[in-house]
């Protein structure tokens, strides 16, 4: 799970269009520390409810160090590879404010919100956030 917060940097998001999508979180955990939260997805079949459980996603942490324009800078490296490789267009949205981030990101058809209750979170994300 990706949490949104006032540290967050921004969001990137690019479908392969092979059955497989690929986003991307960046947030500033600490002056000058970045992490990257990334997901790709492998679609379960034709089903398009995000929240089924039933396609697979793989997900991979690493960190950046530096400011915020680098960090931005190696997270569009990482989409032009996306645009290369798969001939696809990748998505970016920056975060500058809430409301401004979330008035973007309510426009995306890839975004997906719910709302979860503590034991929900613990259920599906504590695995994935450990050593967070």
């Amino acid at each position: 799970m990706i949490e949104i917060t006032d540290r967050t940097v921004g969001m990137w998001f690019a479908a392969t269009g092979r059955g497989h999508d690929f986003l991307m979180h960046c947030a500033e955990i600490t002056p000058g520390n970045f992490e990257i939260l990334s997901r790709i997805r492998t679609y379960a079949g034709p089903n398009t409810d995000p929240f089924d459980g039933t396609d697979t996603k793989q997900w991979f942490r690493c960190s950046l160090f530096g400011d915020r324009a680098m960090a931005i800078e190696k997270c569009r490296l990482v989409f032009d590879g996306m645009r290369t490789a798969f001939n696809v267009e990748a998505d970016e949205v920056l975060y500058e404010s809430e409301d401004q981030f979330f008035a973007a990101m309510k426009t995306k058809s890839w975004f997906h919100m719910r709302e979860l209750t503590l034991e929900e979170y613990e259920k599906e994300y504590a695995p994935i956030n450990q050593g967070h």
